[in-house]
């Protein structure tokens, strides 16, 4: 399994973001993972700095990060298996 996240640099330090909003070149990621033979299950990471934003919700960050990276597979040429049963997402954090 390949989890992917992003991160931005400012002042030195690096900042993780949802995945997208960065600097990682996805379509670069998923060519050569899918050219090494890679042909496993792809998880967006959240990190837990996303996560302590302020405001920050889940669902709009699942979202969000959905549109910036489901494209990349298409430019990279990689096909998506369809989606058999869709998980329930909780806002629940206990």
């Amino acid at each position: 399994m390949i989890h992917i996240k992003d991160t931005v640099v400012e002042h030195g330090q690096p900042r993780f973001v949802l995945p997208g909003d960065g600097g990682v070149d996805y379509v670069a990621l998923l060519t050569q993972a899918v050219t090494g033979g890679f042909s496993g299950p792809i998880c967006v990471e959240v990190s837990g700095m996303v996560q302590k934003q302020p405001g920050y919700d889940p669902v709009a960050a699942a979202k969000h990060a959905y549109q910036n990276v489901a494209p990349t597979f298409a430019k990279a040429g990689v096909s998506r298996p369809a989606v058999s049963r869709t998980v329930p997402v909780s806002r629940d954090r206990r």
